[in-house]
């Protein structure tokens, strides 16, 4: 009697297990799905570090910093270097750094190799992310309304998507790299601020970027 009453238990017990398994199961691919439905992306704003270069976005365009040297050099300049518009979200991709150029909603996503050769325009987005070879972006249309669309790394073949598309933001792909902005003078009669663009280092060493003036009676 007890025999039997412990294989009852047993059984009980077993068909418990399978049916929760079975429920985990039904369950996984339909979060699986719903999960693929959306690329996500870490896009950065301040610094790409690629071994011993830093490229740098600060007032006046994209810098490439030779991390042994100290040495700097303007990369990219902006489109709009006049407005102090920096270039972000960037992103390294296979030899090359893709980055927005623009503070509109639809900005200008480019890419340029790594030795400064090949830049080249890639169409309007107002955020993108790449994956398997593509690159997913949103963009807003004419009636204000969001599509989402994909193309090719080189910017051909634009077409719609049915993936939503998620980039995340931070400063830097490596620990303890930041772009520092200090006020290094001001002058009271003519209304100006000036500034310089650190690069700052983990090791706390800071590499002069751009110099540049502010105007506070235009702000």
């Amino acid at each position: 009697m007890k025999k039997s009453k412990s294989l009852k238990l047993v059984r009980s017990l077993i068909a418990s297990l399978l049916m929760a398994m079975m429920v985990v199961s039904l369950s996984a691919p339909e979060a699986m799905a719903k999960s693929s439905k959306t690329k996500t992306m870490t896009a950065y704003n301040q610094v790409v570090v690629n071994g011993s270069y830093a490229y740098c976005s600060a007032n006046g365009g994209l810098y490439k910093v030779n991390l042994k040297t100290g040495e700097k050099k303007l990369f990219v300049q902006p489109y709009d270097s006049e407005s102090g518009t920096a270039i972000d979200s960037m992103k390294l991709y296979k030899g090359y750094l893709y980055y927005i150029d623009g503070s509109d909603v639809n900005s200008l996503l480019h890419r340029i190799k790594l030795s400064g050769k090949n830049k080249k325009a890639l169409g309007n987005v107002v955020s993108y992310a790449i994956s398997n070879g593509k690159i997913y972006y949103k963009i807003r249309n004419k009636s204000e309304k969001i599509v989402k669309k994909s193309m090719k790394l080189n910017g051909s073949n634009k077409k719609k998507s049915r993936y939503n598309v998620k980039m995340k933001g931070r400063k830097s792909n490596k620990k303890g790299y930041y772009i520092n902005q200090v006020l290094t003078h001001t002058d009271p009669h003519n209304n100006y601020e000036y500034y310089t663009d650190y690069l700052v280092t983990p090791s706390g060493k800071r590499i002069a970027l751009s110099n540049y003036m502010i105007n506070l009676s235009d702000l």
